[in-house]
C-alpha cells in the first residue's frame, strides 16, 4: 500500500462514517470543507512517527488508524470537528502507546536496508547509455512522504492566512507625510 492509497482509503472511510447523516446522504459541504485538514490530520501519524524515528510502513500506518478510527467512533466522544479530534487523538494515541511502538520500530528493517538490500540484488552496475556509472537514487520512506504531505499542507495554510490577513487590512495612510 502506498501513502496516496492509504490516505485516499482512510479518507472514504472518514466521508461513509462522519459525514453522512442518518438517511445515509452525503454532507459534501462539509467534507470538501474540511479535506484539506483531515488529510493533514492523517499525516500527522507519520510526521510524528519521522520525528521520532520509527520508520513505519504505509499498512502498519493503515492498520493503526483504522483501529483508531474505528475506537473513537464506537468510544461515542463529542466531536466537534473532526480534523482537529483527530489529529489530537493520534498525538495521544502515538504518547500512550509510544514504548509499544518504538519496540515495534526497532524490530523493522529500516528504510536504507531496505533499499541497499535491492540494491545488492542487481546483478550489474547501474549504468547510463554512454557507459557512466550512475549513482543510486533514494526514494523517501512512507513517514518521509508523510512528513512532506504534512509540511506542504502546512505551508498553505500559512500562505493563505498571510496572504488574507494582508487583503482584510486596510490601508493606514501615512499621517506623517500629510503633516509636512
Amino acid at each position: 500500500m502506498t501513502v496516496q492509497e492509504l490516505v485516499a482509503t482512510v479518507l472514504e472511510n472518514i466521508r461513509i462514517h462522519w459525514y453522512t447523516d442518518a438517511a445515509g446522504h452525503l454532507r459534501a459541504h462539509e467534507y470538501k470543507r474540511d479535506e484539506r485538514q483531515l488529510i493533514r490530520a492523517i499525516a500527522t501519524y507519520g510526521h510524528e512517527c519521522n520525528q521520532r524515528g520509527w520508520p513505519f510502513q504505509a499498512d502498519f500506518i493503515y492498520r493503526d488508524l483504522m483501529k483508531l478510527l474505528l475506537t473513537i467512533r464506537t468510544s461515542g466522544a463529542e466531536v466537534h470537528y473532526l480534523p482537529v479530534y483527530l489529529t489530537g487523538a493520534i498525538r495521544r494515541h502515538l504518547g500512550q502507546r509510544a514504548e509499544e511502538l518504538s519496540v515495534a520500530a526497532k524490530s523493522l528493517p529500516t528504510h536504507a536496508n531496505n533499499v541497499l538490500a535491492a540494491l545488492s540484488n542487481l546483478k550489474s552496475p547501474i549504468s547510463n547509455s554512454s557507459g557512466a556509472s550512475v549513482p543510486a537514487s533514494r526514494l523517501p520512506s512512507d513517514v518521509e512522504v508523510f512528513t512532506q504531505l504534512y509540511r506542504g499542507i502546512g505551508q498553505i495554510q500559512r500562505a493563505r492566512k498571510h496572504s488574507a490577513g494582508r487583503a482584510a487590512l486596510p490601508r493606514r495612510p501615512n499621517i506623517q507625510k500629510e503633516l509636512l
